[in-house]
């Protein structure tokens, strides 16, 4: 979450500059309302700290091919060869995919899940592949 929806969050439709911190989106607050309080505006960065630790823990492979060079040839032909519908589906949603890959997407962290029920992945190997 970036400052402009805090500050939105706080004060719907307020007029206000971009700020890095505390002292200057008091000093810079140009709307009429009164300014949030404190403990607010500490909320509203403690909101934007937890979103930015998800983003910096956040693994992106540019393309699915870098994604899928993760896997072991052993895993990929597991992979390729599985019949379990969760797997397939995995596998057409790789195939259809286009951008980057993030290791928080729910698709992706769907087929990982897959693919440590079905055995071709330990939730260690699961884990190695995420981490940054």
């Amino acid at each position: 979450m970036d400052l402009a929806l805090v500050i939105d969050k706080l004060a719907p439709g307020a007029d206000y500059r971009r700020a890095d911190d505390l002292a200057t989106l008091t000093e810079t607050w140009v709307d009429a309302r009164p300014v949030p309080s404190e403990a607010a505006i500490n909320e509203a960065w403690a909101e934007i700290e937890a979103a930015q630790a998800l983003i910096d823990a956040r693994k992106i492979w540019p393309t699915v091919a870098d994604f899928y060079a993760e896997f072991t040839p052993t895993e990929k032909y597991l992979i390729q060869s599985s019949t379990i519908p969760a797997i397939v589906v995995a596998r057409g949603d790789l195939a259809m995919w286009r951008g980057d890959v993030w290791s928080d997407n729910a698709d992706v962290l769907a087929g990982l899940d897959a693919m440590v029920k079905a055995k071709i992945l330990t939730a260690a190997r699961r884990a190695e592949i995420l981490a940054k």
